[in-house]
């Protein structure tokens, strides 16, 4: 992409009955962007060009048009080297699932090789994706626990290595993601809200994060949850009254660098409004009366200025 380019337009018979012309992605070429080399051809020259897919077609012009030949061609980058390799094992699944960054478009037919080798008995097994990740059934790696991974992107311009990963499988299970159960506020003897959530995981060691945020608000609060956390759990938020919130909950290992799961799926609750601090004073002032029997009654209630 980006390069000078030239494109020949070249007779080989019954030339001088007419003159040669150039159509690039189905536009005639101006004739004046054309140099002509002898009597037989033509050559477009053109610069910084930068479509990564074009069709060309030489013409013999007289009096009707005669196509001579036509082509096609593609542009496009070398790979750049994959980055963030990472590898996971969700806990409900006997896959290992394998992604990277594979960096700018190519616009090439750009293929990828996923290298795992045991450290353990040094096999080596290959996985090739035109996408940039890679799903392995554990079956078709050996028992052992510790790998080195590695992914190699390649297209016609060339190719290029990643980094090695070392992986456990130990480490890289993702716990199944949490639920919320039930959201509700209590009222008395103080205002709160109570979120009840629980682990979806059968794993024992696991760190759990809590989050909260108003929906209008752009900011979260987090609450950290150890290892000795329940299974299910009531957590206390001391909330603003009819506000709508939304809460999520994720898990982690206790493994320094085990990976978080996703967020659950948002919770959506609006916390009711709060009862008055006092008796209100309302009076009712009772107007004109209609022919139909009915009567018009306004209600007039005093406004409390401190409530808590």
């Amino acid at each position: 992409m980006g390069q000078n380019i030239s494109i020949n337009c070249h007779c080989m018979e019954n030339c001088q009955k007419g003159k040669l012309s150039l159509k690039l992605n189905n536009a005639n070429v101006d004739d004046t962007l054309l140099s002509v080399i002898n009597q037989t051809t033509v050559q477009l020259n053109i610069q910084n060009y930068n479509e990564p897919f074009s069709t060309v077609s030489c013409l013999l012009k007289s009096s009707r048009s005669r196509l001579i030949c036509g082509t096609q061609f593609c542009m496009g980058y070398l790979p750049d080297k994959p980055t963030n390799l990472t590898c996971i094992k969700p806990e409900q699944l006997d896959k290992m699932v394998c992604t990277w960054k594979p960096g700018k478009k190519t616009h090439l037919n750009t293929n990828y090789i996923l290298y795992v080798k045991s450290l353990f008995t040094e096999e080596n097994k290959e996985f090739v994706s035109n996408s940039s990740s890679v799903i392995i059934p554990l079956d078709q790696l050996q028992k052992t626990q510790t790998f080195s991974i590695s992914v190699h992107a390649e297209n016609y311009l060339g190719g290029i290595h990643s980094e090695e990963l070392h992986v456990d499988l130990n480490t890289i299970v993702i716990p199944a993601v949490p639920v919320v159960v039930q959201n509700k506020t209590m009222e008395s003897p103080a205002f709160k809200t109570i979120i009840h959530w629980k682990r979806q995981t059968a794993i024992n060691e696991t760190n759990c994060e809590e989050r909260y945020k108003e929906t209008i608000s752009e900011t979260w609060h987090v609450r950290d949850w150890d290892a000795s956390l329940r299974n299910e759990v009531n957590t206390e938020y001391n909330l603003d009254a009819n506000t709508k919130y939304e809460f999520q909950i994720r898990c982690k290992l206790t493994h320094p660098r085990s990976l978080w799961s996703r967020w659950s799926e948002s919770a959506v609750y609006i916390t009711p409004e709060k009862e008055p601090a006092a008796v209100l004073d309302v009076w009712r002032k009772f107007g004109p009366v209609y022919p139909n029997g009915t009567q018009e009654v306004t209600v007039l209630i005093k406004v409390i200025t401190n409530i808590i």
